[in-house]
């Protein structure tokens, strides 16, 4: 019994001690002029895609303070945006009474962030 003890507490302790992997933030970011950088993010959900730029904008100067210069958001599709909420909210209500409905709406919304970072 002692050992079984003995092995899960390692087992846990070791699961605990495996590091987390750093954001991929050199994906999402562009090196311009001047010590600057602009991220380039663009998903379907708008928050998702402001939250995955400011983790960019975070990570890229790790150990320094960003400075935000310039916010852009935008949105492509092929629904306005009107007409591509009352799509989705249509696609949810469907779904819920268990009916299929193709995914029309292939809407992007790109978020850009112009920053550098400053030392703290």
């Amino acid at each position: 019994m002692k050992k079984l003890i003995i092995i899960s507490t390692v087992i846990a302790l070791a699961g605990c001690a495996i590091p987390k992997r750093e954001f991929p933030w050199q994906r999402y970011t562009l090196p311009i002029d001047n010590g600057e950088y602009i991220t380039n993010v663009n998903l379907p959900d708008p928050e998702d895609s402001k939250i995955i730029a400011l983790r960019a904008v975070y990570a890229a100067c790790k150990g320094m303070r960003p400075v935000i210069l310039e916010q852009n958001f935008s949105r492509e599709g092929l629904m306005n945006e009107k007409a591509a909420d009352a799509y989705n909210t249509a696609r949810e209500a469907a779904s819920m009474l268990g009916a299929w409905t193709p995914n029309l709406n292939d809407e992007k919304h790109l978020v850009q962030y112009r920053f550098r970072c400053d030392p703290v």
